[in-house]
Order: C-alpha cells, then sequence, then structure tokens
C-alpha cells in the first residue's frame, strides 16, 4: 500500500476514535467536542504529509509551498496542489477522491457515535 493511501487510512481512523472519545467524554461530564482542538490539528498534519507523500509518489520533486497551505487550509491547498501538477482532468479527478475521503470520514465519525448511542442508551 502507497505511504500516501496510509496517510488516508489513518485519518479515516482518527475520525473514528475521535467520535469514541467525545462521545465518552460527553456521556461522563457532559464535556462536548474535548477532541476538536487535537483533532484538527492532527488532520492538518496528516494533509500536509499526505500532500508531501502523494508529490513523491508521482514524481514531483518539489512541490513548493502546496503542503504547508494544505496544511494551513486544506481544501484550498489540496485543490490548488491538484491542478497546478495534475492539469485539469486529473487534478478534478484526485480533488473528487478527497472529496470522497472527506465524506467517508464525515459517515464513520456519525457511524460511530450513533452507534455508541444506541448501546450507551
Amino acid at each position: 500500500m502507497k505511504s500516501s493511501y496510509r496517510t488516508i487510512l489513518i485519518i479515516l481512523c482518527s475520525y473514528v476514535v475521535s467520535a469514541c472519545i467525545d462521545f465518552y467524554f460527553n456521556v461522563k461530564s457532559g464535556e462536548q467536542d474535548v477532541t476538536f482542538i487535537i483533532h484538527t490539528l492532527f488532520i492538518a498534519v496528516c494533509v500536509y504529509t499526505w500532500c508531501k507523500q502523494h508529490a513523491k509518489e508521482n514524481g514531483i520533486e518539489n512541490p513548493r509551498y502546496y503542503p504547508l497551505l494544505a496544511f494551513f487550509f486544506a481544501p484550498i491547498g489540496v485543490s490548488a496542489y491538484a491542478f497546478k501538477f495534475f492539469g485539469f482532468k486529473k487534478g478534478s479527478l484526485l480533488l473528487f477522491k478527497a472529496f470522497v475521503a472527506f465524506v467517508a470520514a464525515t459517515a464513520l465519525m456519525l457511524l460511530t457515535h450513533n452507534f455508541w448511542a444506541y448501546i450507551y442508551v
């Protein structure tokens, strides 16, 4: 498995772990979104890492500031990276895959939260 795919898998798993931790603290103490800041920083680091790994896997020797832009604002950074280095057609496909990964992560988070809510009640 490519290292960039592993990074996406880590991101997906982090949403499940974050949902479990948030649900636990919500039930025990009423605290909501306990992991928000930590998880947001973790995702930013993962997106930066993914951008660097993906560039290396595709023969891009110097992705310049695009990984850093992806770190600070992923939608703009990943979009700029995709269109700059892969053109409109392949860049659009890459962005579609990124959107699918985002939807999958959100669905996993919601399913995990609903699962624990169902089990707990």
